[in-house]
């Protein structure tokens, strides 16, 4: 869906208001409209913002249901091991959600058929 310039352009749009919400102590980090600044002047942290914060919920209704999950299981493995207090579970739980990511990248992006795996 991110394709139709309208709903990327609406994406965008989201993604600057959405600054309005952050904590504090990512307020100097809120990431630019990426329909209009994505691929220049993006800083690193404006990127893992977008990224680990921010699209698990903006893109909630717009990618099919499968490669969301699918994104997800990243957003939420990333999280447990940036947690500055881990318990033991929680490191089992990201590993668990990055190997089933792996896993499902094979499946859902390459079929797991290396002659595919050159367009990745």
């Amino acid at each position: 869906m991110l394709h139709d310039n309208t709903v990327w352009q609406v994406h965008g749009a989201s993604v600057t208001h959405a600054g309005l919400y952050l904590p504090v102590c990512l307020e100097s980090r809120v990431p630019c409209n990426p329909a209009e600044k994505i691929s220049s002047g993006y800083k690193v942290v404006e990127y893992l913002v977008y990224i680990f914060d921010l699209c698990p919920a903006l893109l909630y209704h717009l990618l099919p249901q499968k490669f969301y999950y699918h994104f997800c299981k990243l957003v939420f493995g990333t999280h447990m091991v940036h947690q500055s207090h881990k318990l033991k579970e929680d490191l089992l739980a990201a590993h668990k959600a990055f190997l089933k990511f792996i896993y499902e990248f094979k499946i859902i992006y390459y079929k797991c058929e290396l002659k595919h795996l050159d367009f990745i």
